[in-house]
């Protein structure tokens, strides 16, 4: 096991917090600023590559990577029927997976 027990608890309870403000800050805000169906796409587009922006300390993989949920995350938003709740479940069980995931090392 690479993480401690407490050091997982401590960043599954900042990525549950953070997965909240993230979604609030950057899906609805500037989805809602445009009133067309193309607009909210645009403005989809336009969070996702803020997103993946916003996680540039992953490097080049990781900004594409969470660039790309972000842009899934988006589109669950808008087939939710701009329910945001249905993205911050969506990012927090990411979130959740990845903690568990680097507490027992599957990925190495």
């Amino acid at each position: 096991m690479h993480y401690s027990l407490c050091y997982s608890c401590g960043r599954l309870s900042r990525s549950v917090k953070k997965s909240h403000i993230e979604d609030i800050s950057l899906r609805v805000q500037p989805i809602l600023e445009g009133r067309s169906t193309i607009a909210y796409w645009l403005g989809i587009v336009l969070v996702s590559i803020l997103f993946g922006y916003g996680h540039y300390y992953k490097g080049p993989s990781g900004i594409i990577d969470s660039g790309l949920a972000g842009l899934i995350l988006g589109t669950a938003y808008m087939v939710a029927g701009r329910n945001l709740w249905a993205c911050i479940f969506a990012h927090g069980f990411i979130d959740t997976f990845g903690v568990i995931d680097a507490f027992f090392g599957w990925s190495k």
